[in-house]
């Protein structure tokens, strides 16, 4: 799970991205800030999965960062940690489809069955990708094509083509029912490929960027990084 904080005091900032490398290998905070506006530019760039944030912060607040997040169609789950239990903070961050509301000083075991439940929602969206639950045709049509290895290489304008339809459209369509931009849904896939071939074959890194859809191993070592923290081989070492 992808996670960015953000939170003006450098203690608290720095405690809380601590406390989460402990808690879970799988929480992986890609990036940190320490006021709203620099936050809303790290989102924009990583749409992580989850984003703690304060409220009160310089330059932009954490709601303001929130609102134009939600106006980008940025959907990942919020958690805002508060000093201030004000009704009306927490009415607007309802608005905003925030997923938890914690006041501070943040009790860790709440914290962690909050954690737990967002991994759970994640789960839970994962399989409903899988089992393409109240899809269209159409897209049901394209969850079908992908869901075979051999279709890992393939774009959306090939897959537009062959259902006679523009990519544009397609795209949009995509994007209503799945949730996330095809790039998004396609690299996931093919991470996800490549993560059980690391795990259960001795297939070569680059052999295993050639099967999932990457010509160039080199960018697929570092795509790997970036999205799971370690290179290929680390992560084979580490669950071989």
């Amino acid at each position: 799970m992808k996670i960015i904080v953000v939170e003006d005091e450098i203690r608290s900032r720095e405690g809380l991205v601590n406390l989460l490398g402990r808690l879970k290998p799988s929480y992986r905070v890609v990036a940190t800030a320490e006021n709203g506006c620099v936050g809303l530019g790290m989102i924009k760039k990583h749409v992580p999965d989850l984003v703690i944030t304060d409220i009160k912060m310089p330059i932009m607040d954490g709601l303001s960062m929130i609102k134009q997040m939600r106006q980008g169609k940025i959907m990942s789950q919020v958690i805002i940690l508060s000093a201030f239990a004000d009704f009306s903070y927490a009415q607007k961050a309802i608005s905003f489809g925030v997923t938890e509301y914690i006041l501070k000083p943040i009790s860790v075991n709440y914290l962690i069955d909050v954690l737990a439940k967002i991994d759970d929602h994640y789960s839970n969206e994962e399989e409903m990708l899988t089992n393409g639950e109240d899809f269209t045709p159409l897209i049901q049509r394209v969850c079908d094509i992908l869901s075979s290895p051999l279709s890992l290489n393939r774009s959306l304008g090939e897959i537009s083509l062959e259902l006679k339809i523009t990519p544009e459209y397609l795209g949009t369509q995509f994007y209503k029912e799945v949730g996330c931009h095809f790039s998004v849904y396609i690299k996931n896939k093919r991470l996800a490929y490549a993560k059980n071939l690391l795990k259960n074959t001795n297939v070569k890194v680059s052999d295993i960027a050639a099967k999932v859809g990457y010509s160039d191993a080199k960018y697929f070592s570092q795509l790997f990084k970036k999205e799971l923290g370690c290179l290929p081989v680390e992560y084979r070492r580490q669950n071989g």
